[in-house]
């Protein structure tokens, strides 16, 4: 810590001068990045040039001075900070030394070795942030973001208008009317606890209506038109139908759509450049989204990850494996615990490269986005791939979107100069990230620490924003599936000729094809998956599923890909569930078998209509 007063006499800057050594071509390469940083707030001089002879040469040799128009003057690192907060929001790393115990004493110490090995760090420098001079700029990378959250949006509203009425409808599966007639009964503040615009308009038509309104608002997103009024709109849509989805939206991928959507909001505009504390909550949730991936699948202490043996199961035990996946299958093993290894490299090594200067924070993007596109190759994840690659272009920063014809128009967009934000937006985003990063640290710790007990404000603070998903708990497949079984859905007009349900991508035939649905959820066939891990017990949705066909509901029956009873509803209806493999090649070139089926047994009990009642058959 270096602190002075300028003497009584000498001349006083208007402004914050910055004093540097202009023989040191470290030093003039990061004051240029730093001009350009503070712009007009404040002027920089060489040493040499500035003639003040109250600083000897030995003191602006050794670093740099912040002369401030108080007559205050500061050296060294604390000279770089209270530039740097000059910037917009920038003054979150000069608190920090100030009011920190031990940052002050660790960042003097590493400024001071920066100063006396300015040829090494030149070079480490040089390697790690380029050569670029610039301070990274987000603009285009927002506009690209935004872009790609757009696209996510129009995907899962459009993929769930087709599958809406059948699922959640006045005459679905699962229908959302009820839930919320039920929650006005029972639910205290109902309105906080099922945010839902469908409370205004609880029909089929008002469902319809929301995924159209969705779409139109993703649309307005691709296209950059009223960016934040448009992300707005979609975050209160897709917050309605999450809400009011239930099981059919318990997935990960859509509380992140919300969480990424709800930044969105604060991040989005048409003016200046995007705000720095908006970037870093993006960061922390990609990070968190990849480490807690990772983290999960050795927490769980489950030994077929631990043996690197889980893409020996993956490719045909996921939920909706493709003719990739497939292939994929016929890796040998040493591949596929390689591709295993670099997966976990990825999963708990990139995220923290996202902290780093700009080439090592490129590289961590560049790695997670390999592992996304292998996982969209082999699987079917709807928009989930697309939503972390749209996390991932938030941190490539726009001299790479520069240098792309798509985005290159937009340049001047990027080349927007900072402006000064008013004190109670810096003291909102101060209170908006202190409330994400607490929620997304309780949801970290908690699952690292199981059964970690937390004060009761904090336990209450997460009960009543948990229904918003702003911060969210991910980690896929923390426990390997080993085997596969497939729930068969047959009906029959008279118990003895029964013919099956066709669903689009959940495996069936043992002739079809796996098939790929890009950007696509098709919900019903996940759901199926998950009620196969399950007892028939355990999934009153299916029971209400099979309800709905023997009752010949037109909703529910356009959830098939193919309706064996097109004509008149079944009098019974069955379920068998069977354990289903992958094929071997050879059988698959001999008679175009992509699976093996085992023998199949009651999953649940054969079902009729009577008197317009469900009933069990006897012996069924």
């Amino acid at each position: 810590m270096a602190r002075r007063s300028i003497p009584e006499g000498e001349p006083r800057p208007p402004r914050p001068l910055l004093l540097f050594d202009g023989d040191c071509g470290f030093c003039r390469r990061w004051v240029a990045r730093w001009r350009r940083s503070v712009g007009e707030a404040a002027d920089f001089s060489p040493a040499q040039e500035a003639q003040v002879g109250w600083l000897s040469a030995e003191d602006t040799g050794r670093s740099v001075w912040l002369l401030a128009p108080d007559g205050s003057a500061y050296g060294g690192a604390e000279a770089v900070l209270r530039l740097l907060a000059l910037r917009p929001g920038g003054g979150g790393l000069l608190a920090l030394y100030r009011f920190l115990p031990g940052f002050a004493l660790l960042a003097d110490a590493a400024y001071g070795w920066v100063a006396r090995h300015r040829v090494l760090a030149s070079k480490v420098s040089r390697a790690l942030a380029g050569a670029v001079e610039e301070p990274p700029a987000f603009a285009l990378a927002r506009r690209v973001f935004l872009a790609l959250l757009g696209l996510s949006y129009v995907s899962a509203f459009a993929s769930f208008a087709v599958q809406a009425r059948g699922l959640i409808g006045e005459q679905g599966v699962w229908p959302f009317p009820e839930l919320l007639r039920w929650a006005g009964r029972e639910l205290s503040l109902p309105a906080l606890r099922i945010p839902s615009l469908l409370w205004l308009w609880p029909t089929d038509a008002g469902l319809m209506a929301c995924c159209v309104a969705g779409l139109a608002a993703g649309l307005l997103l691709v296209a950059g038109r009223w960016p934040r009024a448009a992300a707005l709109a979609a975050y209160a849509l897709y917050l309605s139908l999450v809400s009011t989805g239930g099981l059919f939206f318990s997935y990960q991928w859509d509380v992140l759509l919300l969480e990424v959507g709800f930044l969105a909001i604060f991040i989005a505009s048409r003016a200046g450049p995007p705000p720095a504390v908006g970037l870093f909550l993006a960061r922390v949730t990609l990070f968190r989204l990849m480490f807690l991936s990772g983290m999960v699948k050795l927490a769980s202490g489950d030994p077929t990850w631990r043996a690197l043996r889980g893409l020996q199961y993956h490719y045909w035990t996921q939920p909706l494996p493709t003719w990739s996946a497939y292939l994929a299958d016929l890796l040998p093993l040493w591949a596929d615990q390689a591709c295993e290894a670099a997966m976990f490299g990825i999963e708990l090594g990139a995220p923290f490269l996202l902290f780093g200067p700009r080439r090592v924070r490129h590289l961590g993007v560049a790695l997670i986005a390999f592992l996304q596109l292998c996982i969209a190759a082999t699987g079917n994840y709807g928009f989930f791939n697309l939503l972390a690659l749209c996390l991932c272009a938030l941190q490539v920063d726009d001299s790479v979107w520069r240098r792309l014809p798509l985005v290159r128009r937009r340049a001047e967009e990027g080349a927007q100069a900072a402006l000064p934000r008013a004190r109670w937006a810096l003291a909102g985003w101060a209170a908006l990230a202190s409330l994400l990063l607490l929620l997304g640290w309780v949801d970290l710790w908690g699952r690292l620490r199981r059964g970690a007990e937390w004060p009761a404000w904090v336990e209450a603070l997460d009960e009543w924003t948990s229904p918003f998903h702003a911060a969210n708990g991910y980690g896929l497949f923390a426990v390997m599936t080993t085997e596969r079984d497939e729930i068969d859905l047959a009906g029959s007009a008279d118990g003895n000729v029964w013919r099956s349900y066709r669903f689009h991508y959940k495996p069936g035939p043992l002739d079809a094809r796996p098939r790929f649905g890009p950007l696509h959820m098709p919900r019903l066939d996940w759901q199926m998956w998950f009620a196969s891990l399950g007892a028939c017990a355990e999934n009153q949705w299916l029971i209400s599923l099979q309800q709905g066909l023997l009752e010949g509901r037109p909703a529910v029956r356009a959830l098939f890909a193919e309706d064996p009873f097109p004509d008149a509803p079944p009098r019974y209806l069955r379920t068998r569930i069977a354990p289903y493999r992958f094929a071997p090649f050879a059988e698959l070139r001999a008679r175009g078998s992509w699976w093996t089926r085992g023998p199949d047994r009651v999953y649940c009990p054969t079902l009729t209509l009577h008197d317009g009642r469900l009933e069990a058959v006897p012996g069924g």
